[in-house]
């Protein structure tokens, strides 16, 4: 009986202030790996427009590939999302990078 009196006597803003957390750290890890992933995408754009990698295309797919993995490993190194990182990198790529290659 007095193992139970802890379980029945649980704080509701102990509840509440830990939902408020996981929230929390759920949007902080979000965001982050959404600007970790946008800043590798920009500064890719940013590379292949102005320095010509067109004429060594090996320099230019490793590049792309090194700029592709990079959000991934930097993000999964933060305890951050991973996945997320790189789906935010793949739509500046897209958007931005896309043109220069």
């Amino acid at each position: 009986m007095r193992h139970l009196i802890p379980i029945i006597h649980f704080n509701d803003t102990e509840a509440g202030s830990a939902l408020g957390t996981a929230v929390g750290e759920f949007f902080l890890s979000f965001t982050m790996s959404g600007l970790i992933g946008a800043a590798f995408a920009l500064l890719l754009a940013l590379l292949l427009k102005h320095i010509a990698l067109q004429k060594t295309p090996s320099l230019e797919f490793c590049t792309v590939c090194l700029f592709a993995y990079g959000p991934y490993f930097l993000a999964e190194g933060l305890h951050l999302s991973g996945i997320m990182a790189i789906l935010s990198s793949g739509l500046v790529m897209s958007h931005y990078a896309h043109y220069n290659l």
